[in-house]
């Protein structure tokens, strides 16, 4: 089976042990932010296990195939794989972005 580009660097980053998810910075219980945000991983490969786990209104594990990895991002998701990249970030993505953002409260800079 062919699979897409997208999907393919999605597989091949969870595989070299890059996870996904989203920077979390709103609180909408309290309706304000969170005094620390944080990233909330929804998507990674199990260190040792060959499963992808994931985490979406509810959470579970898949083998860590392409084939796997396409349904669950139909399927858990509810995107294509084009969409899911737009959508999510890597937890280096995260790092690079808290590491910018301290570098500028550090120097008195305003975000």
């Amino acid at each position: 089976m062919r699979y897409s580009k997208e999907l393919n660097i999605i597989y091949n980053a969870l595989v070299s042990g890059e996870s996904f998810g989203k920077f979390t910075y709103w609180n909408y219980y309290k309706n304000e932010p969170f005094q620390y945000p944080f990233f909330h991983t929804m998507l990674y490969k199990h260190y040792c296990k060959n499963i992808l786990c994931w985490e979406n209104y509810g959470s579970s594990a898949n083998k860590a195939t392409k084939e796997q990895l396409q349904w669950i991002i139909t399927n858990i998701f509810n995107t294509t794989p084009k969409m899911f990249i737009k959508e999510y970030i890597t937890r280096t993505e995260y790092e690079r972005m808290k590491t910018a953002i301290n570098a500028c409260i550090e120097n008195g800079n305003r975000l």
